[in-house]
């Protein structure tokens, strides 16, 4: 199999939904060419995903919209062997647009018309894959990245040897929010129950506010560290690293279940039977009302992940296998 055009232009966790579609494409010795998102283009090339990558939202892609392909871009797309375009519509005038300049381009729906079918699970039906792909680890994570990890923790009182977990408190929409001080209360409970050292993530979804509260919970406190938009990869190498991740619905929660890590996934208004991140280690814990969730609920659950995690031999200082 020789050049593979995708054309995928989601958020991180619809991407990362999927990667087992991306991956059976790449183990067939498909180089391929990703058009998606700026920041989701970085993941995908550094972990070794895409050969290549463009901005699917850049004036290059334009004339798509309209149906058909300006000159230049339908040459460009006729040179590649096969076009694959992830869709909610296949009707749309983009896919439309790609199927006129490569005929063997293959639409693949990213979400069911019923609402009881897993999206991750219908992707892959229709590129032939069995359901159970989703629960395989989907991204490696490439050198320096670990070791550039490894150091960063060091400089913020980082032993090397603690158990690591990791929490995301935030989410692209307030209801997905479980309350920031259940949290905080969970990292509390946890280091006095299993002396682990926490970090903290938050990217650019988060207010000013909401940062202020998690720096004023972290000052002066041992063994928590808040990490501020940092670099997506970094950020997988970090989750790769991690005993525990703990996370609301969010692109971060879905990298967690791509990498590998035991993850305690909280779902609010969203049917987490539809869009549960892809991964061998993932539970969720969900709740039309986030803020009825108790902080022991959650504990209760985070604890016994991190035990399994335990049991499984996490990663230590200098095993990045």
């Amino acid at each position: 199999m020789g050049r593979i055009f995708v054309f995928l232009d989601g958020a991180l966790g619809d991407v990362l939904l999927s990667l087992p579609c991306l991956n059976s494409l790449r183990k067939n010795n498909a180089k391929l060419h990703v058009a998606c998102r700026p920041e989701v283009a970085v993941l995908l090339r550094e972990t070794g995903i895409a050969a290549e990558t463009s901005n699917a939202g850049s004036m290059r892609y334009t004339s798509l919209y309209a149906g058909n392909a300006d000159t230049a871009l339908r040459q460009e797309l006729a040179a590649y062997e096969r076009v694959y375009v992830f869709t909610v519509d296949p009707k749309a005038s983009l896919t439309a647009a790609l199927e006129k300049a490569n005929k063997h381009t293959i639409v693949v729906r990213t979400i069911p018309e019923d609402d009881g079918t897993p999206v991750g699970a219908f992707r892959c039906r229709q590129m032939g894959l069995a359901a159970d792909s989703l629960m395989e680890r989907q991204l490696p994570v490439p050198q320096p990245y670990p070791d550039f990890v490894q150091a960063m923790l060091k400089r913020q009182g980082y032993d090397g040897f603690s158990p690591l977990v990791t929490v995301h408190p935030g989410s692209g929409g307030t209801q997905k929010r479980w309350p920031l001080d259940g949290f905080f209360s969970l990292i509390q409970g946890m280091q006095a129950e299993a002396s682990v050292f926490a970090a903290v993530l938050t990217g650019p979804a988060e207010d000013e506010t909401f940062n202020t509260r998690i720096e004023a919970f972290c000052a002066g406190r041992n063994g928590v560290v808040h990490l501020v938009d940092a670099d997506l990869v970094a950020v997988a190498a970090l989750l790769d690293r991690s005993w525990l991740y703990v996370g609301n619905d969010s692109g971060i929660t879905h990298l967690a279940a791509a990498v590998g890590a035991h993850v305690l996934a909280l779902y609010g208004p969203t049917d987490p039977v539809r869009w549960r991140p892809a991964g061998p280690h993932v539970e969720v814990l969900a709740s039309a009302d986030l803020s009825r969730l108790t902080v022991e609920t959650v504990k209760d659950a985070a604890l016994r992940l991190f035990r399994q995690s335990l049991a499984e031999g996490r990663k230590l200082e200098g095993d990045h296998s």
